[in-house]
Order: C-alpha cells, then structure tokens, then sequence
C-alpha cells in the first residue's frame, strides 16, 4: 500500500497475507451484520403491521357479536344444567306418539283427539336440510311436511323451530316464547294448510363462536296438541 505522510513523502506499507485475510474477514462480519439487522428490522416492521391489522378485525368482530347477542337477550334465556333439563330434551326417534296427551275428556273432545292421532300417522317430517349462508351469520332450515295417506283430507297446525346453542335455546318465531327448550305459545308459531305436503323454511342466527348444536321441530294441531317433535343434531 502506498500513501503520503504529512510532508507530502510517499511511503510504502505491506500487508502479509494474513493481516489481509484477517482483515478481508472482518469486512464480511460487518457486512453480515448489517444484512441481518436489516432483514430482522423488516421483518419486524411487517409483523407489526399485520398483528395490527389483525386486532382491529378482532375488535370489530367482538363488536359484531355484542350486537347480535344484545339483540337475543329478550329471546335466549340459558338453561341450568339440572336433571329437569336434561330430562325435557328426549332423542330426535322417541316416537311421535309419545307426545300426545290423549286425558278423559267429554265426548266431542274425544272425537277430537282421534282425529289428532289419525294426523299423526298420517303426516311426517321429510328432506330436512341445514345450511349455512355465505357470511356464516345465520343457518336456513328447510322440510316438507308431508301428508302421507290419499284421502285428501287437509290437516291444519303450527310450525315452531327451537335452536340448542348447548344450553341456551332460540326459538322462532321469536315471540312465541321458551321454556325447558320448549315454545310457550303454540298459535305463534307458522300456520300450515296442507292437503298433500308442503315445504317450509327458517332462518336462524349463526355464528362460528357460537354455533348451533341441534334443532328441534315442533308440529302441533290446530287445537295445540303436541303431534311431532324431532331432533337434528348438527
């Protein structure tokens, strides 16, 4: 190496292979050294900004569910995990018979519960579907109610839907009441006509953080006998 001292003198300075190599490896050290903090600085820039990101949809989603279960507190009541609510969920193939209550009664009201238990062999519950929307905020239920014999005699009742969100129940239409997973007022529920089937839909709040475990279908007569009831686990 050649250089100039103070008084302008040229002087010469050599470097064994050594100090070069020495010196060749502290450069690359250095330059090392400075990529890493460089990519580790990036890095931590876009972490910052996603984990950012990523609390404001949290937070308006928490804000979204708030909202939807404000607006469920009149409706949604929860249910004790006690032996009388575990008693008053039977399973979706107890038979439909076993709902009936068939009292001594007058003599009218007798030929009435005939005609009631006549309908129960004679409708059904059939091509129950469940499905998501696309936002996955609410579920559709869809079945035909199904008159099975030719006689063509129309059967007339109500439709109520009950919703187990495991423990709490949601019942539509909404102002029909719950109570022990069961619908209060049976004349509030969807009035149906039928002389050979016909097909019915619901929709029910749905959401992915508090998701429906099972779906209840009352049908009741015109006279609010209890003629089917059938469970749909989801």
């Amino acid at each position: 190496m050649y250089f100039k001292d103070s008084t302008g003198k040229i002087n010469t300075l050599e470097f064994s292979i050594t100090s070069l190599k020495l010196l060749i490896a502290a450069i690359s050290i250095l330059i090392f050294v400075a990529l890493i903090s460089t990519i580790f600085s990036i890095k931590l820039y876009f972490d910052r900004d996603r984990l950012t990101k990523d609390f404001v949809s949290l937070t308006v989603e928490k804000e979204a569910l708030e909202g939807k279960l404000k607006g469920l507190e009149t409706t949604i009541k929860p249910e004790a995990t006690s032996r009388s609510a575990i008693d008053s969920t039977v399973k979706s193939q107890t038979s439909r018979k076993d709902f009936l209550e068939v009292k001594p009664v007058a003599k009218n009201e007798d030929v009435t519960n005939r005609e009631e238990i006549k309908d129960i062999e004679h409708i059904s519950l059939q091509g129950f579907q469940a499905k998501n929307t696309d936002d996955h905020s609410r579920l559709i239920i869809s079945f035909d109610i199904v008159k099975e014999d030719t006689s063509g005699t129309i059967v007339n009742g109500y439709v109520l839907i009950v919703g187990d969100y495991g423990g709490t129940y949601f019942c539509f239409p909404e102002d029909a009441g719950i109570k022990d997973g069961a619908p209060l007022d049976f004349k509030k529920g969807s009035r149906f006509s039928i002389k050979w089937h016909k097909r019915m839909e619901y929709t029910l709040p749905y959401s992915m953080n508090n998701p429906i475990n099972k779906v209840i279908t009352f049908v009741y007569s015109a006279s609010g006998n209890l003629l089917i009831k059938k469970e749909v686990d989801l």
